[in-house]
């Protein structure tokens, strides 16, 4: 019953390792400060990045990511992120913050209205060639966005299920709002 269970487990191991071994990189740890996770691993620096990773950071650290495009991502202390759908080459890619704050300067791509979309439980972002910061508190479901540079638009959303193309749609559309250079 033991060896069983135990061949059950490294299949189990096996098939986790196999799935994240298909998703194509999509970036690369560049800054590491405190302790984190990746896929409930510890992170360390130079990790590469894959769509549908998860990384998590501990009190006092901090995780800076360079995308593929160059853009940057910087996960804020007590944070939880996931990368999703990067390479895509019919739209912008999706990170979904589920909780705490994750900064990003995002490079412009040519002939896209958006460059990235990111989405929390309570809100979507469409984001161009930006500076901004993206905070939710999954507490009391709040999402608040500051932007440095260039525009961002953001549209209250009810939860993480809205399809990629739904909430182009709807950042794309005349009911998101627009949140300029200096505004929160």
């Amino acid at each position: 019953m033991k060896l069983f269970n135990i061949v059950l487990i490294l299949l189990s191991i096996l098939k986790s390792i196999a799935t994240y071994a298909n998703s194509p990189v999509v970036g690369k740890v560049t800054l590491l400060r405190g302790n984190a996770k990746l896929n409930d691993a510890i992170l360390k620096l130079n990790d590469a990045i894959s769509e549908k990773d998860q990384i998590e950071t501990q009190e006092h650290s901090i995780v800076r990511i360079i995308l593929n495009d160059n853009s940057l991502i910087t996960v804020a202390p007590e944070s939880r992120v996931v990368i999703n759908l990067m390479n895509k080459s019919d739209g912008a890619g999706i990170i979904q913050v589920l909780k705490g704050a994750l900064r990003a300067k995002v490079e412009k791509k040519p002939k896209k209205k958006l460059s990235l979309l990111v989405k929390t439980p309570s809100a979507g972002l469409g984001v161009r060639g930006t500076d901004f910061q993206i905070s939710y508190n999954p507490k009391n479901n709040v999402s608040s966005v500051v932007t440095f540079t260039g525009s961002v638009a953001i549209k209250k959303i009810d939860g993480l299920d809205s399809s990629f193309q739904e909430l182009k749609n709807d950042l794309e559309g005349k009911d998101s709002i627009i949140v300029t250079e200096g505004n929160f």
